[in-house]
Formats: C-alpha cells, sequence, structure tokens
C-alpha cells in the first residue's frame, strides 16, 4: 500500500489521424483511488471494455446484424492484435499480481500493446495527496479551478515521462511520431 496517498490511473490510445501525415493521443480513461488493489482491478476491467470494444463478439446485443465480418485477410499476425493483447493481460492472476508487487515497490507501471490501429498505454502509478485538505483563503473565489497540488504535478509529470520513453522504445520503426503532446 502507498503510505504517502493513492493511485491514479489513465488510458490513452495514440494512432494515425485519417487523410493526414500525424498522429492523435486521446485520453480514453482517469481513474483515482486510495486503494492499490482497487485501482488494478480497475484498470483490467478497463482493459476487457476497450478489447471488447475494438474486436466485439458479433452475437454482443449492441452490434448490428451482419455489421462485423472477419478481417484476417486484411491484417496480419505479425502487426499484432491489441484486443486480445489486453484480454491476455487483464485475465492474466499472475500478471495482475505483477501489478500490484510493481506498485507496492513505489514504481509505476505501464502495460502497452500496439497493432495497425495504434498505440494502447494501460498505466498506473502512486500519487502523493496531503492528509489534510489545505484550508480555503476567506476572500478566494468559489467559481475558479482548484489548482493540482505541486506533489501530484510532479509525480505525474514524471510518470508521464516514464510512459512515453516506454512507448518510444516499443513503437514500430513505420509508425509515425506524435506530433503533438498533451
Amino acid at each position: 500500500m502507498n503510505p504517502t496517498g493513492g493511485y491514479w490511473a489513465e488510458i490513452t490510445a495514440e494512432g494515425p489521424v485519417h487523410g493526414r501525415d500525424e498522429t492523435a493521443r486521446i485520453v480514453l480513461a482517469e481513474f483515482e483511488s486510495p486503494h492499490l488493489h482497487a485501482s488494478a482491478h480497475w484498470l483490467a476491467t478497463q482493459a476487457l471494455r476497450i478489447a471488447n470494444r475494438l474486436d466485439p463478439h458479433p452475437a454482443e446485443p449492441w452490434v448490428p446484424a451482419a455489421a462485423l465480418r472477419p478481417v484476417t485477410a486484411t491484417v496480419s499476425e505479425a502487426e499484432g492484435d491489441v484486443p486480445t493483447l489486453l484480454r491476455q493481460w487483464a485475465n492474466s492472476p499472475g500478471e495482475q499480481r505483477a501489478v500490484v508487487a510493481q506498485l507496492e515497490s513505489g514504481d509505476p507501471f505501464a502495460f502497452i500493446a500496439a497493432d495497425h490501429t495504434g498505440l494502447y498505454v494501460l498505466a498506473l502509478w502512486p500519487v502523493s495527496t496531503p492528509r489534510t485538505p489545505p484550508t480555503p483563503h476567506p476572500r478566494r473565489a468559489r467559481h475558479r479551478k482548484p489548482r493540482l497540488r505541486p506533489a501530484l504535478h510532479t509525480l505525474r509529470t514524471r510518470a508521464v515521462a516514464v510512459i512515453r520513453s516506454l512507448c518510444e522504445s516499443v513503437r514500430p520503426p513505420e509508425y509515425p511520431a506524435t506530433h503533438g503532446s498533451r
């Protein structure tokens, strides 16, 4: 357990923009919890949700009749299969134990899967939070957005830098680099 605070999870997708020579990065989901096991469980649940949306079973009730067809002729196994990788990771008790062990040691965790559609990053890292909230200034306007706490901002910046360097190391050579950042 992280004695200094909670855990922050983030799932991002990065892929080519249709008709342009650039890529886009979007945040698919975010989650914060003071509990490590809840955060790890949320990440695994979201991995299955994304896999089921990328590669749904034809009998799913939300899929219109005859909307899906096999793509084996157009997608080779060498290009990878993100839904399969996400399902294997989320359904593996050993992988989930490894996530918990890595976070208990204080290190951030990132699972990266890539295929012809893009790059998917599931990340989880410990964050530092104050034990008691600061007393608000009596003259401060209530309509202002609260600012990101410096400790959380620093940890998030470091974790994002680690995750981006991991993404760069697994990006296929023919995959274009990101032109914008978040």
